[in-house]
């Protein structure tokens, strides 16, 4: 599985006057890490920072002629962050953006590769790592700091035209992270839409019906899954659910993603002990890394069952990472109630031992097809 830069403390930026320069002060730290943060990329890494100015909000902040600064940034085996710091000498007369421009501050990896096209995941690839985007922050004024929101970007090449923005939180939280489930199953999904590659023809058949396809995801986090499904089915309507307090980062991802759509995604909280389930029965159920707590895998086979409502047309897709033994009671559970009908694994290897580094060895995530057993 990848690794992922995260922002341990966000971009922070202050301006200081000379004569006749003004200088951006900026810094940062940073982490390459695991999805759940468990482990620290304990080899060497080049990665590369930018300082990228966009005077137009609508853009995605990669014209070239907006790169104020460019720097290497040397990563220790052994660490546990690395600190980016950048003073940048402006001429004040040829800088026109200063007052109401918002700067972005850029890091991905030159070594290891870098992991952001979701066409090469498990291709045979070795270990690579997800690239990161701060959010956005102002243009300092003298004598003042401004510092980024605790968010960090992620732009996934679905296809060659196709990049889904995908906001997290970061820091120490990892409720509303990108994991390592949800990113295997998007890969999947963005495979077989680009390449026509995968063995779960269940799920294909279902995703080559031309009428409005209805499609609910269990425990969206970030919206991941759900808003990749988004931008390559057309004729699709999808309902990210997760507790209330994904909902900040969800609408987040629909506002910005929103340009690369073919069909429509909403978001609506739903708790997995809510007695109605948040839709008529879908064609479709998402569900990516929401096995790992056995205190509630009961009230999930529960949720599952309720947004099924009897129907056997359903189909239920999970994403599944072992990170526990215990994580058998889901299984256990869910197999009183429905069927595995189809079952596709994803590796992506790495020359790290699992058992040393959790989360950075030859990773393996499981990709089911559920059905509602038959009476």
């Amino acid at each position: 599985m990848p690794l992922y830069i995260r922002f341990v403390k966000t971009p922070r930026c202050s301006l200081s006057q000379t004569a006749r320069f003004q200088s951006l002060n900026v810094s940062a730290l940073i982490t390459i890490t695991s999805d759940l943060g468990e482990s620290f990329y304990p080899n060497k890494a080049t990665l590369r920072s930018e300082l990228l100015v966009d005077p137009d909000p609508n853009s995605i902040y990669q014209d070239e002629t907006h790169v104020l600064n460019s720097t290497r940034v040397k990563w220790i085996g052994g660490y546990r962050n690395v600190r980016v710091e950048m003073n940048v000498p402006i001429p004040s007369r040829k800088f026109p953006w200063k007052r109401d421009c918002k700067l972005v501050l850029k890091v991905i990896s030159e070594e290891p590769r870098i992991a952001d096209k979701l066409l090469e995941h498990g291709q045979g690839h070795e270990l690579g790592i997800v690239s990161a985007w701060s959010a956005p922050f102002a243009f300092p004024q003298a004598g003042e700091n401004t510092v980024a929101e605790h968010f960090v970007e992620r732009r996934l090449q679905l296809s060659q035209s196709r990049c889904l923005r995908i906001w997290e939180e970061t820091g120490d939280s990892i409720a509303r992270h990108i994991w390592d489930g949800g990113f295997a199953l998007s890969a999947y999904l963005a495979q077989y839409y680009e390449l026509r590659t995968g063995s779960l023809t269940i799920l294909h058949q279902k995703l080559q019906q031309t009428n409005n396809l209805k499609i609910v995801e269990l425990g969206s986090g970030s919206g991941i899954v759900g808003l990749t499904l988004t931008a390559l089915k057309s004729n699709c309507r999808v309902l990210l659910t997760d507790l209330e307090s994904a909902e900040e980062v969800v609408q987040r991802n629909l506002e910005c993603s929103q340009t690369q759509w073919q069909g429509v995604a909403a978001f609506q909280v739903f708790d997995w002990n809510d007695s109605l389930p948040p839709s008529q029965p879908p064609d479709i159920i998402l569900v990516a890394d929401c096995t790992y707590n056995p205190d509630s895998a009961a009230l999930l086979v529960q949720a599952m069952r309720r947004c099924v409502s009897g129907s056997r047309d359903t189909i239920v897709v999970l994403a599944h990472k072992k990170r526990h033994e215990s994580e058998t009671l889901f299984f256990d559970l869910i197999c009183k109630s429905f069927e595995i009908v189809q079952q596709s694994r994803t590796e992506m290897g790495a020359t790290l031992e699992s058992d040393v580094y959790p989360g950075m060895g030859t990773e393996v995530v499981d990709i089911y097809i559920f059905r509602l057993l038959a009476e």
